[in-house]
């Protein structure tokens, strides 16, 4: 059975730590240059404040996949809050069917109730996953180069 929750990211901390391995193994492209290492409690202060929002994804209560966003006024929009998304992940053993469709959507209900008039999500070139963002009506509007 699979369920979809809105949780507190600092409650679930222990359960995600495995997975942030699994995460940054899977899509860190740096990895010679940049460890892995978590700003717990910069996620500790975002949570405190309200602007992270944690999405879980559970099979047979256990975590399985996970969506973080952070959501706050836009600087250049002061009458809008953007939804800008920190992590997502969904193990690649649950990748299957409409899971990813079905978190990105319980997400994107509970930000409309906050408040939120656009959502951001990121994608990796190297693991993509637009197909499903474009059918979910997500438009492509920026590219992001790195060093």
């Amino acid at each position: 059975m699979i369920e979809y929750a809105k949780e507190s990211f600092m409650e679930a901390k222990e359960e995600l730590e495995p997975m942030f391995v699994d995460h940054y193994n899977e899509i860190a492209l740096s990895k010679d240059k940049i460890e892995l290492g978590p700003d717990w409690d910069m996620y500790q202060a975002l949570e405190d404040a309200n602007l992270l929002h944690f999405y879980t994804m559970r099979e047979n209560g256990f975590l399985a996949g996970y969506f973080a966003m952070i959501a706050m006024r836009d600087l250049h929009y002061k009458d809008h809050i953007f939804a800008l998304n920190d992590l997502i992940y969904i193990n690649p053993k649950s990748r299957k069917g409409f899971n990813a469709w079905r978190l990105i959507k319980f997400a994107e209900r509970d930000l409309k109730d906050v408040g939120v008039s656009v959502m951001h999500i990121n994608v990796k070139t190297h693991k993509p996953f637009d197909r499903l963002l474009v059918r979910l009506g997500f438009e492509r509007s920026e590219e992001h180069t790195s060093e």
